[in-house]
């Protein structure tokens, strides 16, 4: 046991891919598991008179235990070799969409060829987060005909990197969609960009800034995307706002309310009015400044509700899910992206 404790320490740190980490990761959970209900089987055999009881429990775990490893090593592999590869018709795991030195950078995709691309980021303050935080999100826009992306970038924790290379994955993460329209069926002038916190940072950023792409990207496509779903973003990383110690003597530099424009896609933002992470007076500011540049900006506030309060997981009812994706939906059937 300890040594699995040791490999999976070791091991899935050195994974940098965050699907891959996840679902060895998994693996490895399980395959403990199994490690205990053989000694508990050894145990059991030992003292003959409870023989019986022993085989039944620990054969009923295996069973759970070889179902669950079968499937964490399967879809493991698939993420591994799966360049292109699809699984069922409504799932696609695996497009790399960048290299930055020996960090690949991936794409899960779900659903059906349709002519739109909606993308999500998942959030972490720069430093953590996982590209599943919004796979219902995905789910739910690929059963509108929708095509769905989860977008992993590098994060501090895993990369030792700064917002600076988020933002710069964000904005190549569009591009390869961009790029790549046709062959994944979409509409190269409907890339929708959202995510949450600072996902939904590096989504805004996409859109309103205009700098720090990557060095080899092919610039002459466009990185902008058409429209932004915002959930509880960070738009201000001055002192005003968040994270203004990561940006060193230029706090604006990555800060989207500082550089809105007129031209800006349409945009609508998620925030609960208690969010004590992300004031909320920071998206007032940034809906009312993308107003004044003529701009669409629609801000849903949640009363009483702190940050990530959107999240499908945080209430048992999933009732702010449910209200944040039944605006989404009019959002998007508004300005012509679902029907």
């Amino acid at each position: 046991m300890l040594l699995l404790l040791i490999v999976r320490l070791v091991v899935t740190n050195r994974v940098k891919d965050a699907q891959r980490r996840y679902y060895l990761n998994r693996s490895l959970s399980i395959l403990a598991v199994f490690v205990i209900l053989i000694g508990l089987l050894v145990i059991f055999v030992r003292d003959f008179r409870h023989l019986a009881t022993g085989m039944g429990v620990a054969v009923a775990g295996l069973a759970v235990a070889l179902q669950e490893m079968i499937t964490s090593f399967f879809s493991w592999f698939l993420i591994r070799g799966s360049q292109g590869y699809r699984v069922r018709d409504w799932i696609r795991i695996g497009d790399q969409y960048g290299e930055v030195a020996d960090i690949s950078l991936m794409l899960t995709t779900l659903g059906q060829v349709t002519p739109i691309g909606p993308r999500g980021d998942a959030g972490g303050g720069w430093t953590g987060g996982n590209p599943h935080q919004f796979f219902p999100h995905c789910r739910h826009l690929a059963a509108q005909g929708m095509v769905a992306v989860s977008a992993e970038y590098r994060v501090r924790s895993r990369h030792g990197t700064t917002p600076f290379e988020c933002v710069a994955d964000g904005k190549s993460a569009v591009r390869y969609l961009r790029s790549h329209a046709k062959e994944l069926g979409i509409d190269p002038e409907r890339i929708v960009a959202g995510g949450g916190s600072a996902g939904g940072h590096v989504a805004a950023c996409t859109a309103t800034i205009k700098k720090y792409d990557e060095a080899t990207e092919d610039k002459s496509i466009a990185s902008t995307p058409n429209a932004l779903v915002l959930f509880n973003p960070v738009v201000d990383t001055t002192k005003l706002g968040y994270g203004a110690q990561r940006f060193g003597d230029d706090p604006t530099a990555l800060s989207p309310v500082h550089y809105v424009r007129e031209g800006l896609p349409p945009t609508i933002i998620f925030h609960g009015t208690a969010d004590t992470t992300v004031p909320y007076e920071n998206v007032e500011r940034f809906c009312r400044k993308m107003r004044e540049a003529r701009n669409t900006c629609t801000l849903v506030p949640f009363e009483g509700k702190k940050h990530g309060f959107f999240n499908y997981n945080r209430e048992e009812d999933h009732r702010s899910y449910n209200e944040t994706v039944a605006h989404m939906d009019e959002f998007l059937r508004t300005h012509g992206f679902i029907k």
